[in-house]
């Protein structure tokens, strides 16, 4: 079942600052293309972390980047939220 995928305002300016490569802008599009496509949310590997001061979100590394993904999701959308350069710290289980 694929979800519907929207961006945040904040997300498209953290994608303005971070002046991704060709290559980058690449891979943040697979990567979001396949969240929005995939079953099971989170995904493998993605864990839980707060956007200050109490949102929870979902991050997601892009494979061979220093790129952290951040996301929440229903059954019908996944929201990208946030895009960073330096991995957040994940919430204890």
């Amino acid at each position: 079942m694929a979800r519907l995928v929207e961006v945040s305002p904040r997300f498209q300016e953290h994608a303005r600052r971070a002046k991704l490569d060709t290559e980058q802008r690449r891979a943040l599009g697979l990567a979001m293309g396949r969240l929005g496509r995939a079953h099971d949310l989170p995904g493998p590997g993605d864990y839980a972390a707060l956007i200050p001061p109490n949102r929870l979100s979902y991050v997601h590394r892009l494979p061979g980047e220093n790129l952290w993904l951040w996301y929440s999701f229903t059954e019908a959308y996944v929201l990208f939220s946030r895009l960073t350069v330096s991995p957040p710290v994940p919430l204890d289980d």
